[in-house]
């Protein structure tokens, strides 16, 4: 049905909405089905039309490039931009799939690298155990690390929340943050 669709939503994506152009890129991107015209004309679309895009779509277009490592360097610039500006703003799945789809692009911005460190340690009360151990692993994808305090909260809910931590994650976490110690 994806492959059917492609040709005829890359007619249209410039008549889509906000909602819809996050929701299309979504949607192709859960499918499994990359099609370079209609991911380079969502990803143009929304960089000329980024003012009619929220937060979530716009991370929904990214999310969806960075599932078929598609670069758009014009697009990403400005969604780096805008959130960089006000990522407190965002939800935390939306600051977890932010940092997942720089980490996946290879993307490098200082600015939104320190945005997403801080931002993550604010709202790691809200991060699930499987949301922390993919931030972790995209700080290390960036060749940076998180603060000192998301290290420290990261900690002392590995070791009050056992059941809820993986193994890749806590392997993760204890090489980015050193040796776990609940202090």
């Amino acid at each position: 049905v994806l492959a059917w669709a492609a040709p005829d939503l890359a007619r249209r994506v410039r008549y889509m909405g906000g909602n819809l152009m996050g929701k299309c890129a979504a949607a192709f991107a859960r499918g499994g089905h990359f099609d370079a015209k209609l991911m380079d004309k969502l990803a143009a679309s929304a960089y000329q039309r980024f003012d009619i895009l929220n937060a979530p779509q716009s991370i929904d277009v990214l999310w969806s490039l960075a599932t078929f490592r598609h670069m758009h360097e014009e697009f990403i610039e400005a969604v780096a931009e805008s959130a960089a500006e006000d990522i407190g703003q965002h939800s935390p799945a939306d600051i977890v799939r932010l940092a997942w789809s720089v980490a996946r692009l290879g993307y490098q911005d200082e600015r939104l690298n320190e945005a997403i460190r801080k931002a993550t340690t604010w709202k790691i009360k809200e991060l699930t155990p499987r949301e922390i151990g993919q931030v972790v692993q995209s700080f290390e994808q960036l060749d940076t690390s998180p603060s000192q305090s998301f290290c420290k909260f990261a900690s002392r809910r590995v070791v009050s929340e056992t059941g809820g931590f993986d193994a890749q994650a806590i392997g993760a976490l204890t090489l980015a943050c050193g040796p776990m110690q609940a202090t």
